[in-house]
């Protein structure tokens, strides 16, 4: 959801807007109304709207001059005028001064409605923008030519004390991808606390914009430390030793080779305890849980890794890391495996080809092995056993096939933006549709539908 408030010196006018508009239905949230130009001004450095839509004739400070002052503090926020027939002059001065649109009042929805549609496809062609250059930062090797290209694309690089990236609902002046609220910010700039539930993750200090794409990867991983803390807020980046981790996972596998499952859950309890330290970020227990499940495949088949490759996926199966540990504790070390064949009764390569054209279906909606599993009655390990042997490749590498199918498809025949079109094809995080898209085809979605499209 994209944030928006309204600014008039008129409460009816507010309240009208208000309550016409179905805000959620245009993909924004109402976070806030203004009487006057100052009392907006202190809002919008304190709320950071997306949009704001603001009456021109005002006391105290009018509607030219709120967006002026408003460069320096919300350097993207858009601006939507109201104003009436005879107000004409002062809306197409603000056109100018960088307005996106005007309403006529009185208001209605439908106005409304679309001078909003105007400021999401803006910000998408701005995500879009930035997500490329940070791709494109991958590619480069020289620090000075790094911040040359950062500069020229409006986000001013602090090189003496180096930047942050922030992920979530933060305040930050400088967006990188608003739709992944995804922000740059300096080093010494305060972060405001997040409200309610949600959290805020910070990268570590990056002094090149070399490094850029590997601290926005930081700063996702970072808001997920609620799931290993179970407590909202701001999350820093951090990194606990993986090799404390490794000891203890030789010494559960060593315990299963001898069955001595005492020693399996005592050794368990030790790496319970150690993951719950603090020090280990929501990639490294995915690791760990990872390993802990190539572990238990060997004794019981009934388990496999591959559902869980990519870490964001963890939680969607876990909701957090207590429950994520009780699974070994109360699931894994008790079971036993699962004879290998379907309940159907039908043979594996009927079940492989029923399979293939459910795929196809549903490649664009949350799909993974475990899902399929269940469909099929087989254990996930034997069905990419399977699977693989009836296509020659994983069930992962399958479906991300037919997705970048599916996104060079709606690229090249379709007006959609790449935001929509990484939704389209099953990916929630449009920097990751981006960068997945670019290690499968060579270039960026941009890139690709300039060359195709």
């Amino acid at each position: 959801m994209y944030k928006v408030m309204i600014v008039d010196d008129e409460a009816w006018v507010i309240r009208s807007i208000q309550e016409s508009v179905d805000w959620r239905r245009f993909g924004f949230e109402l976070v806030g109304a203004a009487l006057d130009g100052q009392e907006a001004l202190k809002m919008i450095a304190d709320l950071r709207p997306d949009v704001v839509i603001t009456d021109i004739r005002m006391p105290l400070m009018d509607g030219l001059q709120l967006i002026q002052s408003s460069r320096e503090i919300a350097h993207d926020c858009q601006f939507i005028i109201l104003s009436g027939h005879a107000e004409f002059e002062y809306a197409r001065q603000a056109m100018a001064y960088g307005a996106i649109s005007y309403c006529l009042k009185p208001v209605d929805e439908r106005e409304v409605g679309e001078a909003l549609e105007i400021a999401r496809k803006k910000f998408e062609e701005l995500s879009a923008k930035r997500v490329d250059l940070l791709l494109s930062l991958e590619d480069l090797v020289d620090h000075e030519s790094a911040v040359a290209v950062v500069n020229k694309a409006g986000l001013p690089w602090d090189a003496n004390k180096g930047m942050r990236v922030l992920c979530g609902h933060a305040r930050g002046r400088l967006p990188l991808d608003l739709k992944g609220r995804l922000f740059l910010v300096n080093e010494d700039e305060p972060i405001a606390a997040p409200v309610g539930e949600e959290s805020i993750g910070v990268s570590r200090n990056v002094k090149t914009p070399l490094l850029l794409s590997n601290a926005v990867v930081e700063a996702q991983v970072a808001q997920m430390q609620t799931f290993i803390t179970g407590q909202p807020g701001i999350h820093y980046y951090v990194s606990g030793d993986l090799n404390r981790i490794k000891s203890l996972l030789r010494s559960i596998n060593a315990a299963l080779a001898s069955s001595d499952m005492n020693e399996a859950r005592k050794q368990l309890g030790q790496l319970a305890c150690e993951l719950q330290n603090g020090q280990y970020n929501i990639r490294q227990v995915n690791y760990c849980f990872v390993r802990l499940l190539e572990v238990f495949e060997i004794q019981h088949p009934d388990f496999d890794a591959n559902s869980f490759e990519d870490w964001r996926n963890l939680p969607d199966h876990f909701s957090s890391l207590d429950q994520l540990l009780s699974f070994f504790d109360q699931r894994a070390l008790r079971e036993t495996p699962k004879d290998e064949k379907s309940e159907s009764g039908a043979s594996p390569s009927t079940v492989i080809q029923d399979l293939l054209p459910f795929i196809e279906e549903n490649f664009s909606a949350e799909i993974n092995l475990s899902m399929l599993s269940k469909k099929c009655n087989y254990s996930p390990n034997y069905l990419c056993k399977l699977f693989r042997q009836s296509t020659g490749m994983t069930i992962k590498h399958y479906i991300l096939q037919r997705r970048m199918a599916h996104a060079t498809w709606l690229l090249r025949n379709t007006q959609l933006n790449i935001g929509e079109i990484a939704e389209k094809c099953g990916f929630n995080d449009y920097f990751y549709f981006a960068r997945v898209f670019k290690r499968t085809q060579g270039l960026t979605p941009s890139e690709y539908r300039n060359r195709n499209g």
